[in-house]
């Protein structure tokens, strides 16, 4: 805060002035060359002691400083600083001095000033009537008693940093002469909008004398604007005179600096040529000049509108310049640039209108139909140089415009009586415009057949048009050309096109006009064609029968169509429009039966051109004795069947297509062609005899069908063409088979995890990839007393509901329904995830001696009566590292690593790999779900795989310090037992202990490697201990070899005293007896 309070009263110290300088006066005497001033400075000194003011006299030198307490010093060249002692009001009085110099204008002195808010100046300089003049200026005083022969002048002056002083005689130095100028003209001619814009720069540089006034010359018929000056104007005038007018300007006062005047004129751009700039001895002026000048030169700029085009017509006394050389106000565009260096020139103009340029690239298609004919133009124009306002075209007669469409467009309209077709656009357009017309000419019968020039209209006004014209008909119309009378058009190459129904007909392409194209068209007659698939489907109870008839209708089109159905099925069938086919059913009428059929008429709603599917479908029930049982049916029965034919068959008869029917019955339009294909199909239970009947009918391969899918039993195919009679029948007789039943739940993988600690609580998730035929619910039995975190059906989350206890498939499991409803279909696999929590009893690590057994439940799917078929299972047990699993449980496979060598001696290890366990479970399913994610820090995973699937599994455990303390100390303690027996002996039985192993490991390899593991530091001991019992033993050897006799003694080993021999003393040892004594 205190730091604050200081940097405030800083800021304020900061903002305040010090000193403040309030009045100069400044007393200036001129002797000779030289000025001598005095000036009187009031400041006020607002701060300290001692507050100091910068000062700027530069050009003049200080002679003495007086004040009360005051100080100067210089601080750069012409700089200084006043030091003021005191506070309060203080004056300064100051003795100044500079030259005088002499220029041409008269004498003169200045220096640099301080700025100060009131000065005032007395000035006395030798000579009497002299010219003063002061900056900075202010309001002159009035002189008392002057002084003879002196020229005083006193006069405050505004606040400025430097004062400057001249003076001169007012009629001796610098006599009046007359004007002498010089005149810079520049001008810049604009044509566009009907006017010519002239803007003329004079700058009249005076050479001589002063302007006070000027003339200059303008044309006669242009109108003046305005005229304006750098220089104040008092007035202008003009007046007319010898064919043009003559301007006098009259300046407020004159001026010897070059003064520009600007004049602003137009008028009506004339309809012949013009001049714009010259003015030649006995004729008017062309431009705008200056009259009395002693030279003319500069520069004169056209500048015309895209819309006109500007010709030179006659040019003298002017030079061509080029862009870079124009002065900045004329530049421009679409301009032409000159230079002159008199008034004597001449510049005339041609001016004329732009005339637009049109060139189009025109694309008709015509249309023909069955009762109009319809025309469709795109007109691509390219519009340059200038700019339209309206596109017109030539209509042809008996032709009507429906519609217009083009970018821009206001209106459009046709003149009845000149045929002509008028676009009006909303403003002036040039560059690309794409106009579209359509129309028609209505066709009758009696004018099909006469010759017809086809409708083209013609863009009007255009310099070159190209284009081309396609000319489309309906497969019921043929166009036909007059190639004799043809004007304009050459064939088109092109490919296959169509519009809608219509097909392309001729084409041809035109580069210039008259362009005439005479076509005449004759009606085809109705041509029909028809092909139909037939499908028997054979099931136990009923036979579904369904026929596609496909009708071709070419050239004139029709909305009857007829087809004979066997009359005894004539009440049951459906006829319907395929999916796909345009046109709708109208109505469906069935006739009196003849012969066994009953005619169907089929009326659509429009008359149809191409294809008109229909399918007719029915069933038919299958007879009792049509039917039998394969494996009922006796022998004898079989037998006499089969050398008899006596089975009985059913007969089917097919659809009858027709072509074009009149009142009286009669086919006056018969099919061109009948193409047909015949399907078998039967439900798998059952065993069919077929064949068929008719004229050219054919068995064929079911891969050879056309119509149909390459799907059932047997193929037929047939033929009738024009005058051939009869319809396919086809026989069939069956036989029915007993059907197995097949599991309709399939597990096709199931993964189980498991997480266990030292406590009794167990984590699972279990996950099944399950393809299952029902649609609702299964069966789902989980480990008793379990409670549920959360179970799902592919990405869904659905709820476990409690089944009957009769349904359980095992005491430790309890039943369960899960919801399975799925959009997709059964032969799809989901996947089922559940994941629960489990009291396992007896809990891991429950043993007296380190090893016990835990039984984990599997989840099962399916009931009592019918489990689900499982095909692979894996179980991945998660253990904490002090713990390992041991051996194979039943029924299951630990999954080991890769086997090598020493393998078979020391076991196989366990594979921990579970990263892939995810993605294996998952495979083939649309959607997976993660409920969550087992902790597997710290823990040893063990992955067990089963091959049909288990309830339980049953696993072995070692505590891991336990089982090495136990069998790494039997083993240590053998060795030690065995330490003192031969080398034989011991390696003896230590092949024997590993011919032991191999054989236990073939048939358990994965306990074997958890006992070596847990004895390695036994066996270690063991070896240790005989290796250093060796190397001692054979030192003992090596000394004892060398006449050591306790060493000897040593490496003979104990004895026993009972067997041992006496021993005999040396010679003379009882010769003396008191040695013997001692």
């Amino acid at each position: 805060l205190k730091l604050r309070k200081q940097w405030e009263l800083s800021q304020k110290q900061a903002g305040k002035p010090g000193v403040v300088l309030t009045q100069a006066d400044y007393v200036a005497v001129v002797e000779n060359d030289f000025a001598t001033v005095k000036l009187t400075l009031k400041a006020h000194v607002a701060g300290d002691a001692w507050s100091s003011v910068p000062v700027n006299f530069g050009g003049a030198a200080i002679g003495s400083v007086e004040g009360d307490n005051v100080l100067i010093r210089g601080t750069g060249n012409g700089t200084y600083e006043l030091l003021f002692g005191k506070t309060g009001d203080q004056t300064v009085v100051m003795e100044l001095g500079t030259r005088v110099h002499q220029s041409p204008n008269g004498r003169q002195f200045g220096f640099s000033i301080p700025a100060v808010g009131v000065q005032t100046l007395d000035l006395t300089v030798p000579d009497a009537d002299q010219t003063v003049d002061i900056r900075p200026g202010g309001k002159r005083l009035p002189i008392e008693n002057a002084i003879e022969k002196t020229t005083q002048v006193r006069t405050t002056m505004m606040s400025a940093d430097r004062l400057d002083v001249s003076w001169r005689a007012k009629a001796s130095q610098k006599p009046e002469m007359d004007l002498l100028a010089s005149v810079d003209n520049r001008t810049l001619v604009t044509i566009a909008d009907g006017l010519i814009h002239t803007d003329c720069w004079l700058t009249y540089g005076v050479l001589r004398g002063k302007l006070a006034q000027a003339q200059i010359v303008v044309p006669a018929g242009h109108r003046i604007l305005d005229i304006n000056s750098d220089a104040s104007i008092r007035s202008w005038k003009p007046t007319d005179a010898n064919g043009h007018q003559v301007v006098d300007i009259e300046l407020v006062s004159p001026s010897d600096k070059p003064v520009t005047f600007e004049v602003h004129t137009q008028r009506k751009l004339p309809d012949e040529g013009f001049d714009v700039i010259g003015m030649n001895e006995g004729a008017p002026s062309a431009g705008i000049h200056a009259l009395d000048a002693v030279r003319e030169s500069g520069q004169v700029v056209v500048r015309h509108a895209k819309e006109l085009s500007l010709n030179v017509a006659s040019q003298s006394g002017l030079i061509r310049i080029e862009q870079s050389a124009v002065d900045p106000r004329l530049a421009g565009e679409n301009d032409l640039a000159f230079k002159f260096y008199s008034q004597a020139v001449k510049l005339g103009l041609d001016v004329q209108p732009v005339e637009p340029r049109l060139t189009a690239t025109h694309n008709i298609e015509v249309i023909f139909t069955e009762d109009e004919l319809q025309s469709r133009s795109s007109i691509n124009y390219a519009i340059e140089r200038a700019g339209v306002f309206e596109l017109r075209l030539k209509v042809p007669d008996d032709f009507t415009v429906d519609h217009v469409q083009c970018g821009g467009m206001k209106e459009y309209n046709v003149d009845e009586q000149t045929r002509v077709l008028t676009i009006s656009l909303h403003e002036r357009t040039q560059g690309a415009v794409e106009v579209r017309v359509s129309g028609t000419r209505r066709l009758s019968d009696d004018n099909m057949q006469d010759e017809q020039q086809l409708p083209l209209l013609e863009p009007l006004n255009l310099v070159r048009e190209t284009g081309s014209v396609l000319v489309f008909a309906k497969e019921a119309i043929e166009v036909i050309t007059n190639r004799d009378d043809l004007v304009g058009a050459q064939p088109l190459p092109t490919g296959p096109q169509s519009r809608g129904e219509a097909r392309l007909a001729s084409a041809w392409s035109f580069t210039k006009r008259p362009l005439t194209i005479p076509v005449s068209t004759i009606r085809k007659p109705t041509r029909i064609s028809v092909e139909v698939a037939s499908t028997i489907d054979v099931q136990p109870e009923v036979t579904d029968i369904r026929h596609v008839v496909d009708f071709l209708v070419e050239y004139a089109g029709t909305d009857i169509f007829q087809i004979d159905v066997p009359e005894a099925v004539s009440d049951r069938i459906e006829i319907e429009v395929a999916e796909g086919s345009s046109t709708a059913i109208k109505q469906k009428t069935a006739e009196e039966p003849i012969d066994g059929w009953v005619p169907w008429t089929i009326v659509m709603q429009r008359e149809v051109v191409g294809h008109q599917q229909f399918v007719i479908t029915w069933q038919e029930t299958s007879n009792g004795e049509d039917e039998v049982e394969a494996d009922d049916a006796p022998a004898e029965a079989t037998e006499e069947a089969e050398e008899t034919d006596a089975t009985p068959a059913t007969v089917y008869s097919l659809v009858r297509p027709w072509g074009l029917i009149n009142e009286d019955g009669e086919e006056v339009t018969p099919l061109v062609k009948i193409y047909g294909e015949i399907a078998i199909k039967k439900e798998r239970s059952l065993s069919l005899n077929s064949s068929a009947e008719g004229e050219s009918v054919e068995p064929i391969d079911i891969r050879e069908f056309r119509l149909l899918p390459a799907d059932g039993m047997q193929g037929y195919r047939y033929f009738k063409l024009v005058g051939d009679s009869g319809t396919p029948t086809v026989s069939i007789s069956r036989e029915r088979h007993e059907i197995q039943e097949v599991v309709a739940t399939v597990v096709s993988r199931a993964l189980v995890e498991v997480v266990t600690d030292e406590d009794a609580e167990v984590t699972y998730r279990c996950r099944l990839r399950v393809k299952s035929t029902e649609r609702q619910r299964l069966q789902i039995n989980l480990p008793v007393e379990m409670q549920v975190l959360g179970t799902f059906v592919n990405n869904r989350e659905v709820k476990l509901a409690k089944a009957k206890d009769e349904e359980r498939v095992d005491t430790l499991l309890e039943p369960y329904w899960i919801n399975v409803a799925r959009t997709t279909s059964s032969d799809e696999p989901f996947l089922i995830t559940v994941q629960f929590l489990w009291k396992l009893n007896p809990p891991l690590g429950q043993s007296q001696f380190g090893a016990g057994r835990i039984d984990l439940p599997l989840p099962v799917l399916g009931t009592a009566n019918g489990q689900a078929a499982v095909q692979e299972m894996r179980v991945v047990s998660l253990v904490p590292e002090e713990y390992m699993l041991v051996g194979d449980p039943k029924n299951f496979e630990l999954q080991k690593a890769r086997r090598y060598l020493a393998d078979v001696v020391l076991g196989s290890r366990p594979d921990p790999d579970v990263d892939e366990m995810a993605s294996w479970v998952q495979e083939g399913c649309s959607h997976s779900t993660d409920f969550m994610n087992f902790p597997t820090s710290g823990r040893q995973a063990y992955v067990y795989t089963n091959l049909g699937g288990a309830s339980l599994i049953r696993i072995k455990w070692w505590h891991r310090l336990t089982m090495t303390l136990i069998l790494s100390g039997a083993v240590a303690l053998i060795g030690l037992i065995l330490i003192g027996t031969p080398w034989e002996n011991k390696l003896g039985i230590l092949l024997l202990a590993g011919f032991g192993a191999v054989l236990y490991g073939v048939q358990d390899s994965h306990s074997l490697y958890c006992g070596m593991e847990v004895a390695q530091y036994g066996l270690i001991a063991l070896l240790g201990l005989w290796v250093l019992h060796g190397v001692f033993g054979w030192f003992r050897t090596a000394n004892s070899k060398n006449g050591n006799p306790a060493a000897q003694a040593a490496a003979s080993g104990p004895q026993n005293p009972l067997t041992a021999p006496p021993v005999v003393p040396p010679p003379g040892s009882f010769d003396d007896p008191w040695k013997f004594g001692k």
